[in-house]
């Protein structure tokens, strides 16, 4: 079981993640973490790709790419 004392972080109260939570979550510096209330406290869970219609972006951009490449690349130049 981890431990973390909240702390202040530019005015806003914080609680930093040790590595192994950050681990556990297979997150990093940076990527955004959802807090999930539960009975008796949060859960925090990873929000991914896909839970930001992120990848449904992409697969919607290469389809563009290459359905319509000869008409990016005239662009282009």
């Amino acid at each position: 079981m981890n431990i973390a004392k909240i702390t202040d972080a530019g005015g806003q109260p914080s609680i930093p993640l040790p590595p192994e939570a950050l681990e556990q979550l297979n997150a990093a510096i940076g990527d955004l973490i959802q807090i999930i209330p539960e009975e008796g406290g949060v859960m925090l869970r990873r929000v991914g790709d896909a839970d930001t219609g992120t990848q449904r972006q992409k697969e919607i951009a290469a389809h563009i790419i290459e359905e319509r490449e000869d008409v990016l690349r005239r662009v282009a130049e």
